[in-house]
């Protein structure tokens, strides 16, 4: 028997076709809260960053949510991780809440890269893959070969 367990599910919506908004959320028995990320696709700025806490184990945990405010006009990109923990984690953050916010960045790129091989021709997708993700994963490496039909996405 478990004696704790921990779900994390993340979510995007496009409300138009330059804009992403994340959500991550975390629950276990001693914790249930949210982060969303509202997202520029064109340069992948954080236009806004907001979260909340439903169930914490301890009231100052609260005080928390209020630096996750400055990653707004942060770009993901390289450096972002550095970036988000300097600003949310640490002895004035909270670990949990860094965690949701690098998994709702990671899961924005996805997006966006979702959705933009959603425009292009089956044949043309693998090459994008290629390109925006080499050296990010083994299935766009530049030495792997795909099996016939495959088409990276």
């Amino acid at each position: 028997m478990y004696v704790l367990q921990r779900a994390k599910h993340t979510v995007a919506t496009a409300p138009d076709p330059d804009t992403i908004v994340v959500q991550s959320i975390l629950c276990d028995a001693l914790h249930e809260m949210v982060v969303r990320l509202k997202v520029r696709v064109s340069d992948m700025e954080i236009i806004q960053a907001d979260g909340e806490f439903k169930r914490i184990p301890v009231p100052v945990c609260r005080q928390a949510l209020v630096p996750l405010q400055e990653i707004t006009g942060l770009k993901i990109g390289p450096g972002i991780t550095r970036q988000i923990t300097s600003r949310v984690g640490g002895g004035e953050g909270c670990f949990h809440l860094t965690d949701l916010v690098m998994e709702a960045t990671r899961f924005a790129l996805q997006t966006k890269h979702y959705l933009a091989s959603e425009q292009l021709e089956e044949e043309e997708k693998e090459h994008y893959f290629r390109r925006e993700l080499e050296g990010r994963c083994r299935a766009n490496a530049p030495d792997q070969a795909l099996p016939a039909g495959v088409t990276g996405a």
